[in-house]
């Protein structure tokens, strides 16, 4: 018998709210337009220099994104299950979700696959830092979800965390958000990769995230939550979303 997801960790929609309130006003660090400004500009050059460099990149996004992370919310706004998020505010953490419980699920279910890729990669979902340098609390709330469902993209996508899967997610999440991050991530990466992997990219990976990206769902608009315990494959068909190797094996067909 499968145990539940999900801890009683949002038992009501107040609670939600209230428990991201709390969170969002003990990490908020208000800036001046100075130090807003000098603060975009430093992390900027760092994460082209070392797009490795998460925290600087997270650090631009908060500084130097917020008008395309206002337009993002409306386009969000306009979608009857992303108005159910954004009121619920729910986290993709340790304190939210029953991790260990993913490993007793079908080898093919969404779950089962995102706690194995987990273990594989060594990751952690708490490894998402806090949104500190934006103020709004709904927008700081649509910047942590993108952060915390990141590794569900590469869950989706069957992308590693080498450099070459995460430009190709990168180049997935600029298409599907719009965010200026997300487009440096998708060519500052680039500088990184090996020449095959280089030539890789642009001949497969960066055509299929752009493709992919423009035909999928938009993932931000998606309560992936409540689709953990289905199989994989439902779950893509479900959100437009192929493989790149099923996406290649299309593209060979069409050519015929």
């Amino acid at each position: 018998m499968m145990r539940p997801l999900f801890r009683k960790y949002f038992s009501t929609l107040r609670d939600g709210q209230l428990l991201w309130t709390e969170y969002h006003a003990s990490h908020n660090i208000p800036l001046s337009n100075i130090q807003r400004l000098t603060l975009a500009l430093g992390s900027s050059w760092v994460s082209l220099r070392a797009p490795w460099r998460g925290d600087m990149i997270g650090t631009f996004c908060e500084t130097a994104n917020i008008s395309a992370i206002q337009q993002l919310r409306q386009r969000m706004l306009n979608h009857p299950e992303v108005r159910k998020i954004l009121h619920e505010k729910p986290r993709i953490s340790s304190h939210s979700i029953q991790l260990d419980s993913f490993k007793d699920y079908p080898e093919n279910s969404f779950c089962k696959l995102y706690y194995d890729w987990l273990k594989k990669y060594k990751v952690s979902p708490d490894e998402r830092g806090p949104v500190c340098f934006i103020d709004d609390a709904e927008l700081a709330y649509v910047v942590q979800r993108y952060r915390e469902i990141h590794d569900l993209h590469h869950v989706l996508l069957d992308m590693p965390t080498n450099m070459l899967g995460e430009t190709t997610v990168k180049a997935f999440e600029a298409i599907q958000t719009g965010l200026p991050m997300c487009i440096m991530g998708a060519f500052g990466g680039v500088t990184r990769l090996t020449k095959k992997s280089r030539m890789k990219y642009w001949n497969d990976n960066l055509p299929y995230a752009v493709d992919i990206g423009k035909r999928a769902e938009t993932i931000m608009n998606v309560y992936l939550e409540k689709l953990f315990e289905y199989d994989i494959k439902e779950v893509r068909a479900m959100l437009g979303i192929t493989t790149i190797d099923e996406w290649k094996a299309n593209q060979t067909v069409a050519d015929i």
